[in-house]
């Protein structure tokens, strides 16, 4: 299934309205509950066909860049707290050392 027709699908289905809306995760997890709520007894066809096609929006989200993304943030902010912490216990040493010394 293209993402297109995913789009076409969950939107012919009320399931992502307005047809402009972007893909968004918060638009994507919306129109998941709003899946899990079809008064069904089973999961046929239709409902896979309608999970398959949010997970299809989802998945070109680009939600994996938004994690990297995230990660490097993270990662860089970890660093430089490593970085502080250092130069404060560098600090601490030397001030303990010269109020020994006297």
């Amino acid at each position: 299934m293209s993402v297109q027709k995913a789009r076409e699908l969950l939107e012919n289905q009320k399931l992502l309205s307005p047809a402009s809306v972007k893909k968004f995760a918060h638009a994507i997890s919306t129109c998941l509950f709003q899946i899990a709520d079809l008064k069904t007894n089973d999961l046929n066809n239709q409902t896979r066909n309608l999970i398959r096609a949010a997970a299809i929006l989802l998945e070109e989200s680009g939600y994996d860049k938004i994690c990297n993304a995230t990660k490097e943030i993270v990662l860089e902010q970890l660093k430089d707290i490593s970085e502080d912490i250092t130069l404060i216990t560098e600090g601490m040493k030397t001030d303990i050392k010269t109020k020994f010394k006297k």
